[in-house]
């Protein structure tokens, strides 16, 4: 009798206990990207206990000696501490947690380490992410880095309007300031957090050589050259 009542004990353990844990789900784990273009890898945690963890996200270089630059975002929260503590209740599943990659020098593969901490029930999980990094283009940029990549414009020269294309990773405050010859600021352009192009006019400038500067968070960053022709 008293062997049975084990044995029973012993299967109701393993049926409440098997296939509970906290599990990480990355996409692929060998990925390309562009020296100096923030790259996003999309992380997914599931809490599978019928209890409320909490769990430590770390993530990790093993390439320590180049320039990069690492990042988490959850929600609209950014962390580059790399560390970030969550509180996930039972059940839950956090789909809003993205790994932010920028490299910014050298062409070497990079490898990161995405570990998963459950404090609790002393559980790790650990990945391996594996970057290819291919050197970018930089006459298409003007401005290229972990906050925003900003594009040449086009057509240049122009007629009437031209075009900037832009990509915000973060809440930076950033513009177009366009100058004539002499250096007087005849026209101004806010890249919008919304929005990723922004249309110049040019319509009512005389044909000329004018200049146009990038100008983030109060300081100039990058300045060209644009004709406008008729």
């Amino acid at each position: 009798m008293k062997h049975n009542l084990l044995f029973i004990f012993f299967l109701f353990f393993c049926s409440a206990t098997y296939g509970q844990g906290i599990f990480l789900d990355l996409p692929e784990k060998d990925l390309s990207t562009s020296q100096g273009v923030p790259f996003e890898v999309p992380i997914v945690l599931y809490n599978d206990y019928n209890h409320n963890v909490k769990v430590i996200v770390e993530w990790k270089s093993q390439s320590i000696e180049l320039k990069d630059h690492a990042e988490v975002l959850f929600g609209k929260r950014l962390i580059d501490s790399g560390k970030l503590t969550i509180e996930m209740k039972a059940g839950e599943e956090i789909d809003d947690l993205n790994a932010r990659f920028t490299f910014l020098e050298g062409l070497e593969d990079r490898r990161y380490t995405i570990k998963i901490t459950d404090l609790q029930n002393h559980q790790d999980i650990q990945e391996e992410l594996v970057f290819t990094v291919a050197p970018v283009d930089m006459d298409q940029y003007i401005y290229l880095d972990e906050h925003l990549q900003v594009g040449t414009m086009y057509p240049n020269p122009i007629n009437t309007s031209g075009w900037l294309q832009y990509e915000l990773f973060s809440s930076v405050e950033a513009k177009i300031v366009v100058h004539n010859v002499l250096g007087t600021q005849i026209g101004e352009f806010a890249l919008s957090p919304f929005d990723n192009k922004v249309k110049i006019q040019v319509g009512n400038y005389k044909e000329g050589v004018y200049f146009y500067s990038l100008i983030v968070d109060g300081q100039s960053k990058a300045t060209r050259k644009i004709v406008v022709q008729r």
